[in-house]
């Protein structure tokens, strides 16, 4: 036995793994996980407003919603923010702090988590 799995006691069915696995994904019941029908209502202020969306880029907004959460991480690339910009040099663009700094200053700062004047999405969109 490894693991104890007993390998000799197993027995065969009729649905392979990847069978039942499309099985229940195509009767998965997805509003319970969604807010269908609610009406949402959009947030804004430092720490609520993420990157916006590129296709694909949610996944790394997250990472970096995790890291700004950290206090430590916020005093280094958030707090310190003018300091790294003052000592960025000639070439801010290949400057990986600065670039991570500024990443952390728009989702954390007032400035950049207001709507827009010319935001004229519903709740619900």
């Amino acid at each position: 036995a490894h693991f104890g799995i007993m390998l000799a006691q197993m027995r065969k069915t009729e649905k392979t793994l990847a069978e039942m696995d499309l099985d229940a994904n195509l009767s998965y019941e997805f509003s319970r996980i969604q807010e269908r029908g609610k009406v949402l209502q959009h947030l804004y202020g430092p720490g609520l407003t993420g990157i916006e969306n590129l296709g694909n880029s949610c996944y790394l907004s997250s990472v970096l919603q995790v890291l700004f959460s950290v206090p430590e991480f916020q005093d280094r690339y958030f707090t310190q923010y003018d300091a790294l910009v003052q000592r960025s040099g000639k070439e801010p663009a290949a400057d990986t702090e600065l670039q991570l700094a500024k990443e952390g200053e728009g989702p954390l700062s007032d400035e950049s988590t207001v709507p827009e004047a010319n935001d004229t999405r519903s709740p619900a969109s």
